[in-house]
């Protein structure tokens, strides 16, 4: 399997961040999308870091004990308002040549807390767009409470040329069939489990499966049984099995979908590592 979006390098994990990474290989997930975010705390020197570690030199996999890892680099709309105090457009540039980074990632619209004016996000997604497209790199995009912003500006920056994964989709119907139609794939994270999403199962029941992913988006939203726990990469698992019950599909089905979508969609190897 593969958690196509963890935050290990927040602080909830420093004190057992090998063993959860242990715990997510004996689980079976293979892979791991650790997030790069370029923010005041520097934040993605500590996702390169662990990289560096599990993966020495760039190497493709070293540790049978481990997930393989793969990073992103992106400022959050949280972060907005402080992107260009960070460096800007020219950081991401220098940011994105690093070896196992696969996307720009995760930017977008957050109307929900608002932590930058929405003015500032909204000009700040389109500029990281500009330069995923630039790059030749798939974005990650982070939605909130801005479904109509969100598709104005993809389709006038061309989003769905340089590719996108809606991460941690909570939104409509609506939004679900506009992305499709765009070619970006979906992620479902543990909310999917909780008991009053029922509307989001009904969503997930009628993404395509080739445009499936499952993510933790841990330490976050940790999914039934689990919920109310730190979240890891290993309780990917439940996501996806609580999504084939939503579809009517076995846990496997969805597993090999899910990470062979993944691969396809970042052009990785057909094979997860062994």
């Amino acid at each position: 399997m593969t958690d196509s979006h963890a935050h290990l390098e927040l602080p909830a994990f420093d004190p057992d961040r090998r063993s959860v990474l242990e715990r997510a290989r004996a689980a079976g997930v293979h892979t791991v999308v650790a997030m790069g975010t370029l923010d005041a705390d520097r934040s993605h020197e500590r996702t390169f870091s662990l990289l560096d570690e599990v993966h020495p030199g760039g190497a493709d996999h070293d540790d049978p004990g481990l997930p393989a890892l793969h990073t992103t680099i992106g400022c959050h709309p949280h972060d907005a308002k402080d992107f260009d105090a960070l460096g800007g457009e020219s950081r991401l540039h220098d940011l994105a040549g690093r070896p196992r980074l696969l996307a720009i990632g995760e930017v977008g619209l957050d109307y929900h807390y608002d932590l930058s004016p929405r003015p500032v996000q909204r000009d700040v997604f389109r500029r990281q767009i500009r330069v995923a497209r630039d790059l030749g790199l798939p974005v990650i995009v982070h939605h909130r409470d801005a479904e109509d912003d969100f598709l104005e500006i993809a389709d006038a920056e061309g989003l769905d040329r340089c590719r996108a994964v809606l991460h941690c989709f909570t939104a409509s119907a609506r939004l679900a069939r506009a992305a499709v139609e765009r070619g970006f794939l979906i992620s479902f994270s543990g909310i999917l489990t909780f008991r009053n999403a029922d509307p989001l199962r009904r969503v997930a029941a009628e993404v395509p499966r080739d445009r499936l992913l499952v993510e933790t988006d841990a330490p976050f939203l940790a999914p039934v049984p689990r919920r109310g726990k730190r979240n890891e990469p290993a309780f990917v698992v439940e996501t996806a099995r609580r999504l084939a019950d939503a579809r009517g599909e076995t846990p496997e089905e969805i597993e090999l979908a899910t990470d062979a979508n993944f691969r396809r969609f970042f052009r990785l190897s057909s094979a997860a590592p062994s």
